[in-house]
């Protein structure tokens, strides 16, 4: 059924051809991956009706979009909340990937199951924000001093906030990726050329961008069910700024650049091998297996061969990534309950 999955996303009209023993396996691979909103959104844009489904699949495709819809209009009323706490320009202040997708239109935000906000400034105006942010009734969720230390100096962004009132959250970033395994992104360059929202002075990626930010997180994901929508919404997302046909020079330049080339070398070919995605640069080794391995599982769930190679590439990807020496830091304080020691969130 991987197969299937996969054939969805490339030509949505296959699902007029299941029965209810192939939804019967989809509906949940589609559900865990958060995906079934936005996999009803393609029927949409590709015409296809969904009135010859089975009436059950029918009633899961429209409460997958109620709450799709529910958390998108809570999504623009929080984004405004913060426009409203941030009533002048000051430092440029991004909002990443979902809210972003959201207030731009792009189709990666259509039928998305948003579970946060995240937004990027400048590192120099963290404490700023930070403070501005307090002020707000926005406090950190993890309050652990060494947890802090350890996010501003490995990671991309700060501990997660939590509104103290409504429980929202929010990812405050200084820059896309953390700064280790080579990646030096220009984050300046990002910001000159944002786009606005519409919403205060909140701004979102430009479409070039957008494709190179998700594919940077692709490459420090830890290969589980987000990295299979990081890899659908780099195909969308190319799809969008680049027309069919032509050339992706002006994304790759983009990406040489801010310094994401290699990123996105590699996430164009792992997206390739599911759905068809233009590509740059050569292919990483074994790109075609490894991409597959990220595909959902099915209600069976996966045979031990595949666990086993899945174990395998998690911990490839956080070799590649995470210094050694910090991650049994924080793996072996994980399990002595030291503060601090948490895992990192990932952006949503």
């Amino acid at each position: 059924m991987s197969d299937a999955f996969i054939a969805a996303w490339r030509d949505p009209a296959i699902a007029l051809t299941w029965g209810v023993r192939e939804w019967a396996d989809l509906l949940p691979r589609f559900r865990g991956a958060g995906l079934l909103a936005h996999f009803g959104e393609r029927l949409k844009l590709a015409g296809v009706s969904t009135g010859t489904f089975p009436p059950a699949v029918q009633r899961q495709l429209a409460a997958a979009a109620a709450s799709a819809a529910v958390r998108a209009r809570s999504t623009r009323w929080e984004c405004g909340e913060l426009a409203l706490l941030f009533p002048s320009a000051g430092a440029p202040m991004m909002l990443l990937k979902g809210a972003s997708y959201l207030l731009t239109g792009a189709l990666p935000g259509r039928g998305r199951f948003l579970s946060d906000i995240d937004l990027l400034v400048p590192r120099e105006a963290l404490p700023a924000v930070e403070q501005r942010l307090a002020a707000g009734d926005w406090v950190p969720a993890d309050k652990a001093d060494a947890d802090a230390r350890y996010f501003q100096q490995w990671l991309h962004q700060l501990p997660a906030y939590r509104h103290g009132v409504r429980h929202s959250m929010l990812d405050l970033h200084h820059t896309i990726i953390a700064p280790w395994g080579g990646h030096v992104v220009d984050t300046d360059a990002l910001l000159a050329a944002a786009v606005p929202t519409g919403v205060g002075h909140l701004l979102a990626p430009a479409p070039l961008d957008r494709c190179l930010i998700v594919a940077a997180h692709f490459v420090r994901s830890d290969a589980g069910s987000g990295a299979f929508r990081d890899l659908l919404d780099l195909d969308e997302l190319i799809s969008e700024a680049v027309p069919p046909g032509e050339s992706l020079d002006a994304l790759e330049a983009r990406a040489r650049e801010i310094g994401l080339w290699r990123a996105l070398c590699v996430a164009t070919h792992f997206a390739a091998a599911l759905f068809g995605t233009r590509t740059v640069g050569p292919a990483p080794l074994g790109a075609g297996l490894r991409a597959r391995l990220l595909v959902p599982d099915g209600v069976r769930g996966p045979s031990p061969f595949r666990k086993a190679l899945r174990r395998l590439q998690r911990v490839g990807t956080y070799r590649q990534t995470l210094p050694l020496r910090v991650m049994l830091s924080r793996s072996i304080g994980s399990r002595l309950g030291r503060p601090g020691a948490g895992p990192a969130r990932s952006p949503g």
